[in-house]
């Protein structure tokens, strides 16, 4: 049997290997950009609105979601204070439409209405005429009757639905009240419409545009293309059912209207209709927005500018967290100010006749505004306008469109569409836009340059008035809007300018312009285009004329330059070409160090991210500019201050001059150290002094745990159990184990309010008070020891079951301030008298939230309390410092931190947390109030779910699996053991060993396997859940088994099949690479085959709010890179780019451009992220293909060595110890308590042994290693040993220097009288070099795996410094003497930081 599994494990771990190279070989090509951009549709279509799989018909995605959500509210009316349910709208349409079908007889046939849009019958016909299987057309009711009748005459309705009866219009006629009066006698149900056959073939809508030539055209719109555009809006928007409401500004006959509507109805969400007064109305449609919740403005630019100038402000998150623009360009003004707060512009980009959208992009400031790539079934290709022949990418000509959207034309206009939808022989049928626009050959993003017909002609020229109406928009951020006209055979710019508008005039929407900003536009147009195309004179306009129906401005309606009143003539000169010459009075200093860096060529006004300047180099740069007297800062280099000639314009100051260096971040520049409260005095002791009583103290507290171990040993008897084969009594033992294990908090808890009573009373207990105190002091040690106490009462919960009524309780007695109604993640990490933190009703703190209410300065710390306020929410990951106060309703975003204290409803984010803008909380369903009592009792029933579940999943099968493999594979050995020891021969031993490994890795095995079918088969829906439901309960274990299971496998080869067996949707599985993406769960990740995870990687797709959960997936393309304590928010995010340490990333931030092309390579660090450069922005994904040896040696080393030898080593030298004992004559009580004893003091021995032979004593200083080498993978199983063998031991002496000399035989570098707060963060052991006298409660991560290359790099710790709580370290940095790192800092590779206190991420200094 023994060969059978020699033979079995090889032949498997093969046949992994060669399906790890055919994935690499089907995943590096990628196909090339051609003049033609398409995209291939996603796995999922419908995103996870799953209900609309198999829609075909547009009326059927609102049916579809009436059918599940049929409670939800489908539609308000704001002004008139009407609301109706999906049920509601659904059946009102069915029974109109029972009413249209009358008069329709066949298919296509329209129906037109004629109807003020104010309410939600208007909406419902639209559904009707749908549903009567017809063709909707929607006429505007202001339209002169000229118009109206034209439009009738060329639609030839079956049907008229109007206020009154046209003069001239003899066609079927029907009144609203007449049709509501008919429709309800009607069935509720929806009739039936034969001649719905096929969605490419029926027309869904009938849409007239005006055209440039003013004569209405109808543009017929089948359903096929509708279908295609709710798909791209389902995987888009992550709107959640009953949260969710989008804009309804359009009017309906506006093929705008489609996107608002079905935008929000594809999702189940709410579409709320703006009336025309209430977008007419300017600010005072602030309160609209605000009161209906909406999360999705459809609007022209010009209603944003007409709003507020401070929408973080006005409009607290997620209210209009979505701006998606239309119509016209987007003025590059407004995008700074509606991207802050989290807040996603989505320009969109399609004519009416291609069905509305055919493209989209998430617009960020200091990037060019375009109209992005077009939607999976949609292809876009620039042609020459002249010969229609393709152009390559960068070259501008006519946009040409395609595919399944695509228009049947025009109505009674069969030559106009054989000029616009052409036939071409290798692309089909396109539609020609008449759109001037290039690609762009990097991102390949269409830029959009104006209408290829829309000239203006002056004096005899052409003059193209979009390009330098965008130029305007893009280069002054004081235009909101520009519009060229030709007016008396003069060009006249007209620019909407709030900030220079004059109130001293007497004109009424427009005046002329005498402002230098006119003679800066005038040389900057004469730059770039004729002398002819520079406008002669600038005006202010206050408000633009909007066109009804679209909300463009109306281009026929400008204001006239003749009405401004006191105009003085002037003449304009357009001067020559503007010359740059400014260069010759810059510092050549600041190139020279510039060029040093980043490279010989580099100019003043190179940007250093596009020229590829990476954290090192920017570190570096940074350094020595410092050092040169400039004020500049990593986050300064790579945001504001981007080229040798900003930095040159910077004032210079010497080091030993500087105040602050940083204005930058928000930080606190200049302020006083953390002073509050006066300095505390106490009784101090010398350092062996302290240090002795800290390792009593750490020992008396874990005599219940020794005391427990040795009972339990005693009585269980397991290797008696083991050694005869008994599985009833082993399983037995188990099952009275892991309850003895669910019991030990609770022991632990009353045996810390034993000690503290006692301590009250024997000792005088230096009293715990917000303020200033020594090191080595009496307060010193009494925070040491009040942190130990919690961390021994709250980590064994964390480890069991999930109960927030006994979590919240027990930090109740442990002292903390928490209200029975907040919601506390079990993962939260405490630091500090937990006296000084309090949490109010409906607080959340979500999963690995940080609170530390101390924080260090040298060799003295500062204590302040915390407060968390009412329904105020702690983002995953981010932390809470002393002095932090997050008002009422506040949310602390992800990986932000908190430091001072806050107004109500305010949105927090960064390192330095400040405030980005007003925040809400999202509308989440209705809760039933519940008693103190009910809560305890559902409390009770999921707590017994989840320990039926642990022992039928985990505890039972694992151990069964385990002693039985052990047995069978063993048996000789074992048996001669039971009948005499003497017996035992070398190979016995050898034997027992082996067997007890495989044993152990198939017990741990088949408990993933079981555990993973168990997670494929209990998947949680997406949306909202309710926390305490058994649903919810069973969200947050499945959660919890999915972390157990990453960190037990890792980032094994087994460990991806076990995730994607869990769940995860792999593009193809077998050549990820995966470490532990905490916080999963499994069937919301989309994972590309080559992405990689490093270890401690959050993701938060199980979301937090309170009383409920918030479901969304999380979507990785090729080339993504997670980096170690890295955020990813749900949503989908860019592949190709690498996501640094400590940095957050969201959609909200990057969306990725195609599905099956590689993104632009970015790098990302910090927070707010900063992008780094890109040394070959183009380049493909790398993967790496291993030979079989090396795969093979894998195996061996992170599958089998690290989840079977390192457990295996555990319990056999506890069962051996335990075995010898007892033969030499102990009992079992003593036995027991001597292995009890001896074990936990051996292993970090062991660790140590396993270190020295893997890695040796000097390897990891300064070294690289390709990840696919033994020398990458042995070095991890040496780590592994060094976490799961010494992880007791460590915690023990946590916050202590006991754990030093230890340290220092791994390979640390370590100074005197140096305490450290996390032992096991020091585990790249030769890179790890520190002072004197220096306190290090930080992250050390100091190798990385950039270009999969294992790089660790030294990093130095000057003598008294003090690393604080959640800052993360990385490889290279140097920092001197006497530095102090606040709380959640992150300092990158390769920095170097002077003597004083550093914060931010990245760091600078701030005093």
């Amino acid at each position: 049997m023994t060969l059978l599994w020699i033979a079995l494990l090889p032949a498997a771990v093969t046949a992994a290997w060669v399906r790890y190279r055919q994935v690499v070989a089907d995943n590096t090509s990628s196909p090339s950009p051609e003049p033609t951009l398409t995209q291939s549709y996603p796995s999922t279509p419908w995103g996870t609105h799953r209900h609309q799989e198999g829609a075909r018909w547009l009326h059927e995605i609102f049916e579809r979601s009436a059918a599940q959500y049929p409670e939800l509210t489908a539609l308000s009316v704001p002004e008139t204070e009407e609301s109706v349910t999906y049920a509601e709208l659904d059946q009102l349409a069915n029974q109109l439409a029972s009413v249209i079908i009358d008069s329709v007889s066949e298919a296509d046939q329209v129906v037109a209405v004629r109807l003020h849009q104010d309410s939600a019958t208007v909406v419902a016909l639209h559904l009707a005429i749908l549903k009567a299987g017809a063709t909707q057309c929607f006429i505007d009711p202001d339209a002169p009757d000229e118009l109206l009748l034209r439009v009738l005459n060329d639609a030839q309705p079956a049907l008229l639905i109007s206020d009154a009866l046209p003069a001239g219009y003899t066609g079927e006629f029907l009144s609203p009240e007449v049709l509501l009066r008919h429709a309800g006698s009607r069935s509720s149900r929806a009739p039936s419409a034969p001649w719905l056959d096929e969605p490419l073939a029926r027309l869904a809508s009938l849409f007239y545009t005006s055209g440039t030539t003013g004569q209405p055209k109808g543009v017929e719109c089948p359903h096929a293309g509708y279908i295609n555009l709710a798909q791209s809006y389902a995987t888009f928007y992550d709107f959640v059912p009953g949260s969710d409401a989008s804009s309804l500004t359009s009017s309906l006959g506006y093929d705008g209207s489609i996107s608002e509507m079905y935008s929000a109805w594809v999702a189940g969400c709410e579409v709320v209709l703006l009336t025309k007064s209430a977008l007419r109305s300017g600010p005072d449609l602030l309160p609209v927005l605000r009161d209906a919740q909406v999360t999705a403005l459809f609007c022209p630019p010009v209603l944003l500018s007409t709003l507020t100038a401070h929408p973080e402000r006005d409009l607290p998150y997620p209210i209009c967290r979505y701006i998606v623009p239309a119509g016209e360009a987007f003025p590059a003004s407004l995008i700074e100010p509606w991207s802050r707060a989290r807040r996603q512009i989505v320009n969109t980009y399609g004519p009416t006749e291609v069905s509305t959208d055919t493209s989209r992009q998430l617009l960020r400031p200091n990037e060019p505004v375009t109209i992005g790539s077009p939607f999976p079934g949609v292809s876009y290709t620039i042609f020459d306008p002249d010969t229609l022949t393709p152009l390559p990418h960068g070259e501008e000509g006519e946009l040409c469109i395609g595919g399944i959207q695509l228009a049947r034309g025009y109505r009674n206009l069969p030559e106009i569409t054989r000029e616009r939808f052409i036939e071409h022989p290798d692309l089909g049928q396109i539609y020609r836009s008449g759109d001037r626009c290039h690609v762009d050959p990097n991102t390949l993003r269409v830029h959009f340059h104006g209408r290829i017909d829309a000239q203006l002609k002056v004096r005899g020229y052409r003059v193209e008035a979009h390009p330098i109406e965008s130029l305007l928009q893009d280069q002054f951020t004081d235009i909101e809007t520009a519009v060229l006209d030709c007016q008396d055979n003069e060009l006249v710019a007209l620019l909407r300018a709030p900030v220079l508008w004059s109130q001293d005039t007497a004109a009424t929407n427009i005046q002329s312009l005498n402002h230098g900003l006119v003679s800066e536009a005038q040389q900057l147009i004469s730059a770039r285009f004729p002398p002819y195309a520079v406008p002669s004179r600038f005006f202010v306009v206050n408000q633009f004329e909007l066109a009804p129906a679209s909300g463009k401005i109306n281009r026929r309606a400008l204001p006239s330059v003749a009405d401004v009143v006191g105009f003085e003539a002037t003449e304009s000169a357009v001067s020559a070409a503007f010359t740059d010459d400014e260069s010759a009075s810059l510092p050549t200093e600041v190139l020279t160090l510039c060029r040093a860096e980043l490279g010989p060529t580099l100019d003043w006004h190179d940007d250093f991210i596009d020229w590829g300047a990476h954290s090192i180099a920017i570190a570096r740069l940074t350094q020595q500019l410092q050092a040169a007297g400039y004020p500049v800062s990593v986050r300064g280099l790579l945001s504001e201050t981007r080229t040798a000639a900003a930095i040159a314009e910077l004032p210079t100051q010497r080091d030993d001059e500087q105040t602050s260096l940083g204005s930058t971040t928000g930080a606190r520049a200049g302020s006083e150290p953390h002073s509050e409260g006066a300095r505390q005095t106490g009784r101090s002791y010398g350092f062996r002094h302290f240090t002795a009583l800290q390792a009593m103290a750490a020992v008396l507290l874990r005599v219940p745990l020794l005391l427990m171990a040795a009972l339990g040993l005693a009585i269980i008897d397991p290797e008696e159990l083991l050694l005869v084969g008994d599985i009833v009594g082993f399983l037995r033992a188990t099952i009275i184990a892991y309850c003895v294990y669910m019991v030990v908090p609770f022991v632990n808890l009353a045996w810390v309010l034993l000690l503290r009573s006692i301590q009250a009373i024997s000792v005088r207990t230096p009293r715990i008070t917000p303020g200033r105190y020594q090191k080595f002091s009496s307060h010193h040690l009494q925070l040491w020891w009040l942190e130990q106490q919690a961390d021994f009462v709250l980590k064994p919960l964390v480890k069991g079951l999930r109960s927030p009524v006994l979590f919240n309780w027990a930090l109740k007695r442990l002292g903390a301030d928490v209200h029975p109604k907040a919601f506390i993640a079990q993962s939260t990490e405490w630091y500090g008298p937990l006296s000084l933190i309090s949490i109010g009703p409906e607080a959340v703190v979500q999963a690995g939230v940080q609170i530390s209410s101390a924080r260090w300065e040298g060799n003295e710390f500062v204590l302040d309390t915390i407060h968390v306020g009412h329904k105020a929410r702690v983002g995953s990951r981010s932390m809470l410092c002393g002095g932090a106060s997050l008002g009422d309703h506040s949310w602390l975003t992800p990986l932000s931190s908190l430091d001072t204290e806050t107004e109500p409803n305010s949105q927090i984010s960064g390192v330095p947390g400040t405030k980005a803008g007003n925040y809400q909380p999202p509308k989440t369903p209705e809760l039933a109030p519940s008693s103190a009592f009910t809560d305890a009792v559902i409390d009770l029933r999921n707590v017994t779910t989840q320990f039926v579940l642990e022992l039928g999943l985990v505890i039972v099968p694992g151990a069964f699996i385990a002693l039985l493999t052990t047995w069978f594979l063993g048996f000789e050995a074992l048996s001669k053991v039971n009948l005499d020891a003497n017996m035992l021969t070398g190979r016995d031993l050898l034997v027992m060993s082996g067997a007890g490994v495989i044993g152990i890795w198939l017990g741990v095995l088949t408990s993933s396997l079981i555990l993973c079918t168990f997670l494929r088969l209990t998947p949680t829906p997406p949306g909202w859940t309710r926390a305490a439901s058994f649903q919810g309960t069973l969200a947050r274990y499945r959660q919890t088994k999915m972390n157990q299971v990453q960190q037990m496998w890792g980032w094994s080869l087994t460990g991806q099949y076990l995730r994607a067996l869990a769940g995860v949707k792999f593009s193809r599985v077998g050549a990820s690479e995966c470490d532990e993406l905490v916080n999963l769960l499994p069937e919301h990740l989309h994972a590309d085959a080559n992405v990689f995870i490093a270890q401690g990687c959050f993701c938060n797709v199980l979301d937090e709010h309170g009383a409920f959960l918030l479901t969304q997936p999380v979507q990785m393309p090729a080339g993504f890179f997670a980096s170690n304590n890295a955020m990813v928010e749900p949503g989908p995010i860019p592949g190709n780019l690498l996501l640094g340490v400590s940095t957050p990333l969201g959609p909200h931030l990057y969306r990725p451009q195609y599905s099956d092309r590689p993104d632009t390579k970015r790098v990302l660090a910090g927070n707010p992220p900063l992008e780094m450069g890109a040394t070959d922005p183009q380049s493909a994904p790398a993967h790496p293909m291993p030979s079989l040896g090396i795969f093979l040696a894998r195996f061996l080393l992170n599958d089998l060595g690290s989840v079977g030898i390192i457990p295996g080593i555990t319990v056999f030298l506890a069962t051996g110890l335990l075995v010898s004992l007892n033969m030499m004559g102990f009992s079992n009580v003593g036995a027991a308590l001597i292995t009890s004893i001896v074990v936990p003091l051996s292993l970090p021995l062991l660790a140590l042994l396993v270190k020295l032979i893997l890695v040796g004593n000097h390897w990891g200083r300064h070294n690289r290693a390709p990840f696919w080498s033994v020398r990458h993978f042995t070095y991890f199983l040496a780590q592994d040993c060094f976490f799961r063998l010494m992880t007791g031991f460590m915690s023990t002496v946590s916050g202590t220097a006991l754990a030093n000399p230890i340290l220092r035989r791994f390979g640390c570098r370590i100074g005197q009288r140096t305490l450290i707060g996390l032992p096991l963060q020091m585990s790249d052991w030769h890179a790890v070099d520190i002072g004197d006298d220096c306190v290090i409660n930080g992250q050390m991560q100091l190798h990385s795996f950039e270009d999969r290359v294992l790089t660790v790099s030294l990093t130095r710790i000057g003598n008294g410094s003090a690393i604080n709580y959640g800052t993360m370290l990385m490889g290279g940095a140097h920092l001197d003497s006497g530095v102090t790192v606040d709380p959640q800092s992150l300092v990158l590779k390769a920095m170097k930081l002077n003597a004083g206190v550093h914060a931010g991420s990245p760091t600078q200094r701030i005093r």
